[in-house]
């Protein structure tokens, strides 16, 4: 898909969202802008990728800036935003690269319960599972359940277009999921979430199917310190790459991670993360397990 042709059914998407009334409110809306820089450095044990679409896999030091603008309607919430990244890998054989995304997104009050959000967002450069540098359009709606404050649940799904760098294919692909959270008391959240997302390809290897199902809970650890504690299990089937001995390739990882953050907004953002992968595979290649430790200094604003 163009991206004139993203932006086209994107905006229908997002007015999607947008009560009838709202084009027909002359109040002033309210706008709050917020960003934040960071430089973060990844400890591994290894420079496998972990195919997590995250930081790819290695050690690196990754340098991040974002930039956040709201506004408030009354009737709905508007959000733009832009996101820049600069991955610096140790390992000599991966190619450092620049990513950015540039994301806007609708959100609408139905009643005091349900809520609806659309978004579309375009990001350059991203290491994905198929291909370590791609860009992707998005297109992502969204429904949102709270029946009291200490329960929600959201059901999502969307769409996306991706064309890859290196060789210049492309895919794309559906995904949806729901999540639940819940809140035994003030500041603690229990969270669980289950996500499928697929991609075919016109490179038939670049093709998969994935599963991601992840459970934490987060709880306030001081003032202005936040622990988190949780795990999230990865499964792949890749469409048309092959084991060692001719059955359809299969990946998985299960990664239990813990997170102590401390954050003043504006002011100081401090953030440490350690995370073990534990790998299954019917490759060989892809069964070893690893450690990380990721640790991040910032400014938010």
């Amino acid at each position: 898909m163009r991206t004139g042709d993203l932006l086209i059914v994107g905006g229908f998407l997002l007015g999607l969202t947008c009560p009838a009334g709202a084009a027909a409110q002359t109040a002033s809306p309210e706008g709050d802008l917020s960003g934040e820089v960071s430089i973060s450095h990844v400890f591994a044990s290894d420079t496998a990728a972990d195919e997590s679409d995250d930081t790819g896999g290695g050690s690196s030091t990754i340098l991040r800036a974002s930039l956040d603008y709201d506004l408030d309607f009354g009737a709905m919430d508007v959000s733009v935003s832009y996101d820049t990244g600069a991955y610096l890998y140790e390992d000599e054989t991966r190619r450092d690269r620049w990513s950015n995304r540039w994301t806007a997104g609708v959100g609408t009050a139905l009643s005091d319960t349900i809520e609806l959000f659309g978004q579309a967002s375009y990001a350059t450069n991203l290491a994905t599972v198929e291909a370590l540098s791609t860009d992707q359009a998005e297109l992502l709606g969204r429904v949102q359940y709270s029946p009291n404050r200490d329960n929600r649940i959201r059901m999502f799904g969307g769409y996306r277009w991706r064309e890859y760098d290196f060789d210049d294919s492309e895919g794309a692909g559906a995904f949806y999921g729901a999540e639940y959270r819940y809140r035994p008391r003030a500041g603690h959240y229990l969270t669980a979430d289950l996500r499928r997302e697929e991609i075919a390809s016109e490179a038939p290897r670049r093709g998969y199917d994935r599963t991601i199902a992840s459970l934490f809970y987060r709880a306030p650890a001081g003032k202005d310190f936040r622990l988190a504690a949780g795990v999230t299990a990865r499964w792949w089937d890749f469409t048309a790459r092959l084991a060692t001995h001719g059955e359809r390739l299969t990946r998985s990882t299960y990664t239990p991670e813990v997170e102590l953050q401390y954050a003043t907004r504006p002011g100081v953002l401090l953030r440490g993360q350690l995370q073990y992968l534990f790998r299954e595979s019917n490759d060989p290649g892809f069964t070893a397990d690893t450690g990380r430790a990721i640790v991040t200094a910032g400014f938010r604003f």
